[in-house]
């Protein structure tokens, strides 16, 4: 009985300690971009995400040029330091607003807002996208899926998809509410981009 005991808790150790594979991209990966998160006082951890810069080139430069840090106007704006600020369990966490940090600001790039450029990637669990607040009313604010949402297809531009970090997004999942305020902070450290 203390044997199968034993096997059983080496079992459960090492399936929970064991690194999941790398996910294999469903679009033509151009950028690797590491985001480096922090929730609570917790260690930092990555998500590696694969942008789809032929897919979608506009909206991948937008996401690009945020993570890397730029100057519009007379302002300078980047992911870094900025919150998951919406998190709602078996749906999506949500981040991007450099402008408020609560998820009423948003700003691109291009200016204001910029057009949906397509809708051909499809929202499986994992996708990066763009959050808006209608049609072509993407600025700064991205959500990552926790599980496929077929229901915002042809209404939010995916662009991207998590390759590494499953474990680090279901620790941000964790922290998510029903009302989708968050019961503990989750903070981007940094955002690292590497063009394929």
């Amino acid at each position: 009985m203390k044997f199968l005991v034993l096997k059983l808790f080496l079992l459960v150790s090492y399936a929970l300690c064991r690194k999941p594979k790398p996910v294999e991209p469903s679009h033509k990966v151009t950028h690797h971009v590491h985001l480096e998160v922090q929730t609570g006082d917790k260690a930092t951890e990555t998500l590696v995400v694969g942008l789809y810069g032929d897919l979608v080139p506009k909206t991948v430069n937008n996401f690009v040029s945020l993570c890397e840090g730029t100057k519009i106007g007379d302002k300078h704006y980047s992911y870094v330091d900025s919150f998951f600020h919406r998190v709602i369990p078996n749906f999506m966490v949500q981040a991007g607003d450099i402008v408020n940090g609560n998820g009423t600001g948003s700003i691109s790039v291009y200016g204001d807002m910029f057009e949906d450029e397509n809708f051909t990637a499809k929202h499986k669990k994992g996708v990066i996208a763009m959050a808006n607040r209608g049609p072509n009313t993407n600025g700064s604010q991205f959500y990552i899926t926790t599980v496929a949402t077929n229901w915002l297809d042809g209404r939010h531009v995916v662009f991207g998809e998590l390759l590494e970090g499953e474990y680090t997004l279901q620790a941000i999942e964790a922290t998510g509410t029903d009302s989708g305020k968050p019961s503990v902070q989750t903070v981007i450290k940094s955002c690292k981009v590497k063009k394929l």
